[in-house]
């Protein structure tokens, strides 16, 4: 199959991807999610820099 933007090997991922996502939202109840470029560092800093406090990986 081919998929344009995605790597050949990667085209079977897609479902396994989405039904992961369905379920984490399904069993969270939420309706929806939002998806960065960013990596956790970045985000973790970023709170830091605008004095938000993170304690445990839970921002508070």
């Amino acid at each position: 199959m081919d998929v344009p933007g995605l790597a050949n090997d990667r085209v079977d991922m897609i479902l396994v991807g989405a039904i992961i996502v369905r379920e984490v939202l399904r069993v969270t109840g939420s309706k929806g999610l939002q998806v960065s470029s960013a990596s956790i560092r970045e985000g973790i800093a970023l709170a830091f820099t605008r004095g938000e406090n993170w304690q445990s990986g839970v921002l508070v």
